[in-house]
């Protein structure tokens, strides 16, 4: 922006500022439609304060959006270890109540089948679900 001082237009800086911006390797999206509404609100004309009550309404939309989601993530992520230890719980319970229970799982190959199975299916559902809910 010194370059305006020295005479280019808004326009033209604006322009070489949002060329610079997008071509950063994780640019900024809220920074660059902040850019690029100042450079049409120069480029074009209007009233500059209409396009900049447009442009924070939308800035706070998003910022509104992007907390939404990050509570959505963090209930999945609650929701996950919650669905991951529970069934690990009960089936120590269920051991150490019931002899017949500990005798299946613990004495017969059909036993230790089903808890190797369990343990995976709840390892990988963890990992499936959490790597979803970092994604989103």
């Amino acid at each position: 922006m010194a370059n305006v001082r020295h005479g280019e237009s808004l326009a033209a800086s604006l322009e070489r500022r949002l060329d610079r911006e997008s071509s950063r390797r994780r640019p900024d999206g809220d920074r660059i439609l902040t850019l690029r509404v100042l450079y049409l609100a120069a480029r074009v004309g209007g009233e500059p304060s209409r396009h900049v009550d447009t442009l924070a309404d939308t800035l706070r939309a998003r910022r509104d959006s992007r907390a939404d989601r990050l509570t959505q993530a963090s209930t999945a992520l609650a929701s996950i270890r919650l669905l991951t230890w529970l069934p690990i719980v009960c089936a120590v319970w269920m051991i150490a109540d019931d002899p017949d229970v500990r005798y299946v799982l613990l004495a017969t190959p059909i036993g230790w089948t089903c808890i190797f199975l369990g343990v995976a299916f709840n390892v990988t559902g963890r990992r499936w679900t959490a790597r979803l809910v970092v994604r989103a």
